[in-house]
């Protein structure tokens, strides 16, 4: 019963025994995905509502999702970086050998090699942080102040209502256009984030498909770039380009609070001054904490193989609590170098948002020490702009202690790439029997 019949599911309510199939299509067809989308989906992200009602109705299939296009496959990312890559190392090869003359003698940099590989999809991303930031200030030092000079004035000569009705307006499509850039943002950051992660996972494993040996790399180490370095490269990048958008952002309110208040708002501009060389500072201890948790990662990686791989000797001689103590005892100094970059991280994530507040205390607090004259306009203005910045600045401890984990696996990945291959056979034996 219930009019929705057979597996399509309950009826709607209100609509009679119209089933859900009905309503949503047909269920054999993959969802279109973001290629077919129109512009108004793509900005809106209607392009993703059909999945969702596809997944009300019923449960998620493979072949039920998307059809990836061609630049978002892992083979056809992994070609334009390996062409990146072989360039990459002639240019050094050259610049080592005294070719270039200006150059020196260097190692092929892979991070080089990512944004050659990636430049056009990282431009694009990076225009649309850039007008995040314009939207993020302008809303604030523009219209949160014509409202605020609407509403204070009483005068006789005081402006038609519909000029402070057109400042509401625009504030509200300011705001819209404001989460609009920050939503394509993501989506681009986060596309270059998984063709990222994606073709580590190819190019570790065809990398050591064509090594001669392992040299000082063991199989977990390598599992263990695969997966761990490759999500760390995937956070750096989603997430990365907001240090950037810090220092944009900073630049901004440092130039028009000083704009509206005059010189006394240096004094604020004083604690970002301080905040970001500490930044700098933090992100340097986080990564060598994250090296040292690398080191011994990678050597209870090792130890747990080679326990598993010769378990049979293990339990013979009855050495389970020996190895089970040795493991544990590693796991103790991993955990260790974890917990103090966690602690570190927690409270730079605890006072990063603090830094807005007291810059716009000290502000005011040196203003009205000079007895300089301060309007609500102007005050209310100041704490918006300071409070611009809050969303940068919160999550700028994340972004600095992902760009710092990325170097590190970076730097391995390096290494390992730099591990000499097997030449393969390219001519054929005289005999035709063999």
């Amino acid at each position: 019963g219930g009019g929705g019949g057979g597996g399509d599911g309950p009826a709607w309510p209100g609509l009679g025994s119209k089933r859900r199939s009905d309503r949503y299509g047909d269920f054999d067809t993959p969802v279109p995905g973001i290629e077919a989308a129109t512009w108004a989906t793509y900005l809106t992200f209607g392009w993703v509502t059909p999945i969702i009602q596809r997944g009300y109705v019923k449960a998620l299939e493979v072949g039920d999702l998307w059809v990836l296009p061609d630049e978002m496959l892992a083979d056809v990312v992994l070609k334009r970086f390996e062409a990146q890559w072989e360039a990459e190392k002639v240019r050094a090869a050259a610049a080592a050998s005294g070719g270039d003359g200006d150059d020196g003698g260097r190692a092929p940099s892979l991070l080089r090699t990512f944004l050659r590989t990636f430049w056009r999809q990282i431009v694009v991303t990076e225009v649309y942080l850039v007008l995040f930031v314009a939207f993020a200030f302008l809303g604030p030092a523009y219209f949160v102040r014509r409202i605020i000079e609407f509403a204070q004035d009483t005068g006789p000569d005081r402006a038609p209502w519909w000029h402070g009705a057109l400042y509401v307006a625009g504030l509200f499509l300011n705001e819209v256009l404001r989460s609009t850039v920050v939503a394509q943002h993501w989506l681009h950051a986060v596309r270059i984030a998984t063709q990222v992660r994606s073709m580590v996972f190819v190019l570790v494993y065809k990398k050591a498909m064509r090594l001669r040996s392992l040299g000082n790399f063991s199989v977990g180490e390598i599992v263990n770039m695969s997966a761990n370095d490759g999500q760390r490269f995937w956070e750096a990048i989603g997430f990365g380009s907001f240090v950037l958008a810090a220092l944009l952002s900073t630049v901004c309110a440092v130039s028009l609070s000083v704009a509206l208040v005059g010189p006394t708002a240096l004094l604020g501009s004083g604690t970002f001054l301080i905040f970001y060389p500490a930044q700098g500072l933090i992100a340097k201890y986080i990564a060598k904490m994250r090296r040292g948790a690398i080191k011994v990662t990678d050597q209870r990686v090792r130890l747990m193989n080679e326990v598993l791989t010769c378990i049979r000797v293990v339990k013979l001689y009855g050495w389970e609590r020996a190895f089970s103590r040795k493991v544990g005892e590693i796991r103790a100094q991993e955990r260790g170098f974890l917990q103090k970059a966690s602690y570190l991280q927690s409270a730079n994530n605890s006072v990063s948002p603090t830094a807005p507040v007291i810059a716009a205390v000290l502000t005011f607090s040196l203003h009205a020490a000079l007895g300089k004259d301060l309007t609500p306009s102007e005050a209310f203005t100041v704490v918006a702009i300071w409070n611009a910045l809050r969303m940068s600045v919160t999550i700028l401890p994340m972004a600095v202690k992902n760009m710092s984990e990325s170097m590190v696996g970076l730097a391995r990945a390096s290494r390992f790439l730099a591990l000499e291959e097997r030449q393969p056979f390219t001519g054929r034996p005289d005999d035709p029997t063999v």
